[in-house]
């Protein structure tokens, strides 16, 4: 398989990304969003990353600042090796759901940026959850909503969108809110805001670490993680991140070592994995390791994986080298 296609030329060296930091496994300490995952590097920072896996995509924050992406949401054709999007400093990254259509026709793409906005791109609009004011398909990335003051968006699956603003005010657009993001009776204390399948936004939830890219009914909590009433993943407080994929294991976490373990059984064991993403109707997983590398495993339409082919990938294989997944500190 030819992987050089892959391969981009600036991202060369994992000290660039940390910074000088080693960045250590992640943990579940704090409240982590979805799209996103903060780790503690030393006692000096947290660094983060932001990667996710969809049904014909797959997107990461690169360490030069730009959003990198391959594959396709909607009509936008990323391509079938990682190329640079228009979105810079990217901290969150949201891929809808395809609501069951393969082809990815129906998906959407959310992202938060360091500058406190966010946009979104795709078809998946059917209840104005882009927060641009109608229901109609996005072909660029576009504001959702006008306020820049926003901590990070939300979802449970898909029909509405959330966001937390660094006031503690909580907006929400789409279906039972309209299509232009409105603040809610509620505000958040602490920081920390998930959205139920229902659409009802949960803020201050103590007892959630956090909620699956896929769908919100997979919740990590301090008895681990739990989905779709399926309790008792991993170890109480040593499960980070607990997802839900198209795949004959179906459920996978990732723990604060740094491993993943899945029904079938372990999944990248060549590192410490500080990110793990899926999607709910897709069957391919991607890991970020420690050091910044990207790899994936699992089904390839589009050309998602970034190999420069759309075959499928039979066991995890490095699609970015070290240095390319932003996980230093900002």
């Amino acid at each position: 398989m030819e992987l050089d296609a892959a391969m981009d030329a600036g991202a060369t060296d994992a000290g660039v990304a940390t910074r000088g930091l080693t960045p250590a496994a992640p943990t579940t300490v704090q409240f982590q969003w979805q799209g996103q995952q903060r780790h503690f590097n030393d006692t000096a920072c947290l660094g983060r990353v932001a990667m996710a896996v969809g049904a014909t995509a797959v997107c990461y924050g690169h360490q030069d600042g730009t959003m990198r992406c391959a594959g396709r949401v909607a009509q936008t054709n990323f391509g079938r090796t990682f190329s640079r999007t228009d979105q810079q400093e990217v901290d969150q990254i949201l891929i809808s759901r395809s609501v069951g259509f393969a082809d990815g026709i129906a998906e959407g793409i959310c992202v938060h940026r360091q500058d406190g906005t966010a946009a979104c791109l795709g078809n998946y609009n059917s209840q104005g959850q882009f927060g641009t004011g109608n229901t109609s398909p996005v072909t660029s990335f576009t504001r959702w909503g006008t306020a820049q003051n926003l901590v990070a968006l939300a979802t449970g699956t898909w029909d509405s969108i959330c966001a937390l603003t660094d006031t503690g005010v909580v907006l929400c657009a789409g279906l039972f809110f309209g299509a232009t993001p409105m603040p809610q009776p509620i505000v958040s204390n602490n920081g920390s805001l998930w959205v139920t399948t229902f659409g009802a936004a949960s803020v201050d939830d103590d007892s959630t670490f956090r909620v699956s890219n896929s769908v919100s009914e997979c919740r990590v909590t301090a008895a681990g993680g739990d989905c779709l009433g399926q309790a008792s993943f991993g170890i109480p407080g040593e499960v980070v991140d607990l997802i839900i994929a198209d795949v004959p294991s179906r459920f996978c976490y990732l723990d604060t070592a740094g491993s993943v373990y899945c029904r079938s059984g372990p999944k990248f064991r060549g590192g410490t994995v500080l990110a793990l993403s899926a999607n709910f109707d897709g069957s391919a997983l991607c890991a970020v390791y420690n050091d910044g590398s990207l790899w994936c495993v699992g089904s390839n339409e589009e050309g998602k994986l970034g190999v420069g082919e759309a075959n499928a990938l039979p066991i995890e294989t490095q699609v970015q080298p070290p240095g390319s997944v932003y996980i230093g500190c900002p």
